[in-house]
């Protein structure tokens, strides 16, 4: 059989990519073509160059080696668009839990999300043409917001890392930066913030956890994979009010009759039990696992609300309210 050329190689890979319902990794491709790996990412790239044509690639980890894998984006046939069912309120739906995300998205991650919705609004065989999804259903309050756009590749790094299990080099901020060993596990939401949680792991060997880790994403220096695969599950966190784990206690507040109806609205933290006061005030109790994130929502409620315990934050509730009268050590009085 004569060699095929290059013409005929080129038709043949994009036929291949193009009916394929799959990824094929890089070695996949130039053993099917009998060709060398660079001769075959000569043949990509000039399938990549071809107007109209959408050449995907990623990296993925197999056998702990590093690998390219490639495929074409393509219409879906009549079976494939039938297959999806979006419906106009699970589209609505997805638009809704996008716009929460919102104020965590760098502008290139949100639009690409917004593309992937119209996608699937457009293939749906279900999703009706008024499915609009690109007006915003949220508006973020601006209460002191961070901006994420420049951390938009660590988060995409940490989102991978949680992904494939792979442990991460972390960079973190401190006096001076430090760097840790971590098995990310999930990410944590919390006062407009967005936190790396999981385990501070060992150096090198097998992957065992040493003890949990909670770092603020934006205060993270810098990110790498490294290409050791860990099996560790999130770090378990006894339940209670606050972003930041400790061990649980029980909290009692007097709340004003102006912050009644508000409280009641709400849930605060396990075990939670609201009972009357006097004038039409409420006693207010629940399980709580951060003393410092207690403290500055008491102080936020400013008068209306009165610590009973425990004891240590009757305390601090006191000394933070003489410090705020007295004003900081290093600003001149007026």
């Amino acid at each position: 059989m004569p060699e095929k050329t290059a013409t005929e190689k080129i038709l043949g890979l994009y036929t291949l990519l193009l009916l394929s319902p799959r990824a094929w990794s890089l070695t996949e491709l130039a053993g099917h073509f009998q060709c060398s790996k660079p001769t075959m990412m000569r043949l990509l790239s000039r399938i990549e160059r071809l107007e109209g044509v959408a050449l995907r690639m990623e990296l993925r980890l197999q056998d702990g080696r590093w690998q390219k894998w490639y495929w074409l984006d393509r219409a879906p046939t009549d079976a494939e668009r039938g297959g999806l069912r979006f419906s106009a309120q699970a589209m609505r739906l997805l638009a809704f839990c996008r716009d929460l995300a919102a104020p965590f998205l760098s502008e290139e991650m949100g639009e690409a999300l917004d593309d992937t919705l119209r996608q699937a609004a457009a293939l749906s065989a279900e999703a009706p043409p008024h499915a609009d999804t690109a007006v915003p259903l949220v508006q973020p309050a601006m209460l002191g917001s961070i901006d994420y756009a420049p951390f938009a590749e660590i988060l995409a790094t940490l989102l991978r890392a949680i992904g494939q299990r792979l442990v991460c080099e972390i960079t973190y901020a401190r006096k001076p930066d430090r760097i840790y060993e971590m098995a990310v596990t999930r990410l944590v939401s919390g006062h407009g913030a967005l936190y790396a949680h999981g385990w501070k792991v060992t150096d090198k060997g097998r992957v065992e956890a040493l003890h949990p880790l909670f770092f603020a994403v934006h205060r993270l220096r810098d990110v790498h994979l490294t290409r050791r695969i860990h099996d560790l599950q999130s770090p378990v966190e006894e339940p209670g009010f606050g972003v930041v784990d400790g061990a649980p206690f029980r909290v009692r507040l007097a709340i004003a009759p102006a912050l009644a109806g508000y409280v009641r609205e709400r849930v605060f933290g396990p075990e939670q039990h609201i009972e009357d006061g006097e004038d039409g005030g409420i006693i207010l109790s629940f399980l709580a696992r951060s003393e410092q994130e207690l403290l500055a929502w008491v102080l936020s409620l400013g008068r209306h609300a009165r610590v009973l315990e425990p004891p240590s934050l009757v305390r601090q509730v006191r000394d933070e309210t003489r410090a705020i009268l007295d004003g900081p050590e290093d600003i001149p009085s007026s």
